[in-house]
């Protein structure tokens, strides 16, 4: 009776620990919408995904269909193929969330993703509800939209995890690099072979991109960024054209 009295504590503190552990081990998993967002992909917001998918087609890959093509019409209908079926069904922007309610698939039952851009033509798209990975999607075809000016948000979004900027304009050429903590370097080359130091700092302040760069002295000058690719803006100084930006 004595040794089973001795025993019992070092058993319940055994499982303890071993409660204790997976506990840890529960917090310290990431879900593989984390991951991706860590390695510097940005989520587009309600503004972006509209623009991106409305009128679209895509290719996309996934786990349990293989891979196909889908459609997002205008009028808020859509449609997918795959190597053995089809479907038409519905779609919607909500709250950052690309939204998806398909005849043959979860009948009846619609699903929301957050929608990564990993600034390679490829995009991610994750359940909302917990994070799971569900498919990779390249945009086949785009409807003519009408360029528009970015948001102080949508910069804000893109510019989040930092990003390298090639810059052309009529008389110039050169890469720049915004950091997140408001700070950038770079260098910018004239067709007369003068090099400018772009190193200086940068904020969005409204829907304008403001920055001081060291070769104007640090004077403040804010930018209108018009959207003209999902990789390329159009850059707009008192509504005038200074050039292009793209990465």
């Amino acid at each position: 009776m004595l040794r089973t009295i001795i025993m019992l504590p070092a058993v319940v503190f055994l499982s303890l620990i071993g409660c204790q552990t997976t506990a840890q081990e529960t917090a310290e998993q990431k879900t593989a919408e984390q991951e991706w967002a860590e390695s510097g992909a940005v989520l587009l917001s309600t503004d972006q995904l509209k623009g991106l998918y409305t009128g679209s087609k895509i290719s996309w890959a996934d786990n349990s269909y293989g891979s196909g093509t889908a459609s997002y019409n205008e009028d808020g209908t859509a449609s997918a193929a795959w190597d053995t079926g089809s479907t038409v069904g519905t779609w919607r922007v909500l709250n950052g969330m690309l939204c998806t309610k398909w005849v043959d698939v979860r009948p009846g039952r619609e699903t929301c993703y957050h929608v990564y851009d990993s600034h390679d033509g490829i995009y991610a798209t994750f359940l909302a509800k917990n994070g799971d990975r569900r498919s990779t999607n390249q945009f086949l075809q785009r409807s003519e939209q009408p360029a528009q000016d970015m948001s102080g948000e949508s910069i804000k979004l893109l510019l989040a995890n930092g990003l390298t900027l090639n810059l052309r304009g009529e008389n110039h050429t050169g890469k720049i690099r915004l950091e997140p903590d408001g700070t950038a370097f770079g260098t910018a080359v004239l067709d007369s072979g003068k090099e400018l130091d772009l190193s200086g700092t940068w904020l969005i302040e409204d829907d304008q991109f403001c920055r001081k760069w060291k070769f104007n002295k640090f004077k403040r000058v804010c930018e209108t960024w018009r959207r003209k690719s999902e990789t390329e803006v159009e850059v707009l100084i008192n509504g005038k054209s200074a050039g292009f930006n793209s990465w």
